[in-house]
């Protein structure tokens, strides 16, 4: 019986051929040329592995990401300050403050609306079902359909009384 380093030493000694032909023509020269020049190091790239690897990056502690959770609340009600009320938002303040307000609807319209208006649209929104509330919600934002929301709120409640 022939054991492995037998087998691997009968080969080393024999002359084997590239796939049952010798080298093509230009082989040995092509194989010279382009392999000779290649620098045996354990890693290519030395002096690369800080860039690749962000290893000497410093951390950027301007982002938001960065800041300690109360910053980034404070922040976020600064902008949150910065961005206008939709009507819904408005109503609530109105009925809240128990102060009239002007109310800018989407198509440029102001009216003022005083709290007892807002109660009434409020109270009817409460009382109607997800569908309706959406539906309820997209005619607060034009004038006209405002001014039609708030007969029927109207009419809504005397008819709960």
């Amino acid at each position: 019986m022939k054991h492995l380093k037998d087998i691997i030493s009968e080969a080393k000694k024999m002359e084997l051929k590239h796939h049952g032909r010798d080298k093509a023509e230009g082989e040995i020269e092509f194989k010279k040329k382009h392999t000779d020049n290649i620098q045996d190091s354990p890693y290519p790239a030395k002096g690369t592995d800080d860039v690749l690897n962000a290893r000497s990056m410093k951390k950027d502690k301007s982002k938001p990401t960065h800041k300690s959770k109360e910053e980034e609340e404070a922040m976020y009600e600064e902008a949150a300050e910065d961005l206008p009320l939709d009507i819904f938002e408005q109503l609530v303040i109105i009925s809240e403050n128990e102060e009239a307000m002007i109310v800018t609807f989407d198509d440029g319209e102001e009216l003022e609306v005083d709290p007892e208006t807002a109660d009434a649209l409020l109270s009817c929104f409460e009382e109607l079902n997800d569908d309706n509330s959406e539906y309820f919600l997209g005619l607060l934002e034009s004038s006209e359909s405002f001014i039609d929301l708030v007969d029927f709120a109207n009419e809504a409640i005397e008819e709960w009384k």
